[in-house]
This record gives structure tokens, sequence and C-alpha cells, in this order.
């Protein structure tokens, strides 16, 4: 499990979360916004988020800013240039690739916090001997400070 941050740590004004896609993980990280809402009310939250997706995003309120890739290959290099703009103290790494870690080079010095995708794990489980994998939502919550979170079932819910 990843070192979690402590609270006394947790002294950003800004949160950029990255999660490309799939609209599935994308309802994913709700609860971890939310709660980051909950708990520290003045703070921004901007998200990074495929150009196809930043819909599903439009209606939650706790969102500050919606950063769309486009699909073009340079696309990604431009949200990178804009980034390099911007402040951000936190940086939460919810897709954990290749392209997520260019993304975080625009941010240096800016911590990083990335779930753990359990890899080897969801191949066995494919395979179908038993793993014992928390899901998705729970592993982004991992990225957060250690604190007990209560989420709720309108954490859910766009």
């Amino acid at each position: 499990m990843p070192r979690r941050i402590p609270v006394s740590e947790w002294e950003y004004t800004k949160v950029t979360i990255i999660r490309f896609g799939g609209k599935d993980e994308i309802i994913q990280t709700l609860p971890t916004i939310r709660v980051i809402k909950r708990q520290y009310k003045d703070i921004q939250i901007h998200f990074i988020v495929k150009e196809e997706f930043a819909d599903i995003l439009c209606d939650v309120k706790e969102i500050t800013k919606i950063h769309a890739i486009k699909k073009e290959w340079w696309a990604l290099t431009k949200i990178h240039d804009e980034m390099v703009k911007e402040y951000c103290g936190l940086v939460l790494d919810l897709q954990n690739d290749f392209q997520s870690s260019y993304l975080y080079s625009a941010f240096p010095g800016a911590p990083k916090r990335m779930y753990q995708k359990y890899t080897k794990e969801n191949f066995l489980q494919k395979l179908g001997i038993k793993q014992n994998i928390p899901p998705l939502w729970k592993r982004f919550l991992y990225t957060l400070p250690r604190q007990e979170y209560k989420v709720k079932d309108s954490d859910f819910v766009i």
C-alpha cells in the first residue's frame, strides 16, 4: 500500500487530479473528489480528462476547472504546456501510466500521489485465482491523507 501523506502536510490550496478516461473509472473518482471538498472546503480541484469524458464531470460542482485533452497526438503536449504556467499544490495521479507521468513533469516540485494498480493481482484474478483487491474507488482514496473518510452513497452520483 502506498505511503499516505500525513495530515500536517496537507496544506494545499489546489489539487490537480489526472484520470484520462473510462466512464466507470471517472465516476469512481467522485468519492475522492467529494471527500477532499468536504475536508478542505476552500481547496480548488482541477481535473485533467480526455475530451470525450469531460461532459461527465461538467455537473460536478466540487470541481473548479476541467482540462480536456483532445484526441490528437499533440494534445497532451498542449495540456502539459498549459499546466507549466499554473501553480499546483498536489497532483493525484489516478491514471498511473506513461502519459500521466509526462503531465506530472509539468509541476516541478509538486508532490505526487498515485494509486496502486494491482497489475499482477488483476492478472491472476482474470485467470480465476481469487485475489483480495480493494475496489477502484477505495484505491483512489488511499492517495489522500491518513484519516477516516466516510463515503456516502450519494458520493457516486453525478
